[in-house]
């Protein structure tokens, strides 16, 4: 039964998983002679920020509750709600970390102006 539900909670693990699509880039470019201001936009637009936590939370909270079924089934069977609950709370929270670190290194967009070859003066 043990090795069931590790095989269990293994597979849940692979199926929360999911595969990161490349994020998309953008690099707007210009001749000078057709622009008063030269504008620089670039960077690579992904995910939200917060899409990434909150489904990084979901996945851990998953997790966490299988790990704590596992544990509850496996070790105590008088508490198993207590430790589905432990599992769970835990889970959230390192889905949370592991959310935020993903988000914090995630794609970024960067906006740099300067005026050139203006002809009217300000």
């Amino acid at each position: 039964m043990l090795r069931t539900a590790l095989l269990a909670s293994a597979a849940l693990f692979l199926a929360a998983s999911s595969a990161r699509a490349a994020p998309l880039s953008l690099n707007l470019h210009q001749p000078p002679a057709e622009r008063p201001y030269a504008l620089d936009i670039s960077g690579s637009y992904g995910e939200s920020p917060t899409t990434i936590i909150i489904r990084d939370s979901l996945f851990g909270g998953l997790i966490g509750t299988a790990g704590g079924a596992v544990v509850g089934l496996a070790l105590d069977s008088d508490h198993v709600g207590r430790d589905l609950a432990i599992g769970a709370l835990v889970g959230l929270v390192a889905g949370a970390v592991v959310g935020v670190s993903d988000a914090q290194s995630g794609p970024h967009i960067s906006i740099h102006a300067d005026r050139v070859g203006l002809t009217t003066p300000f």
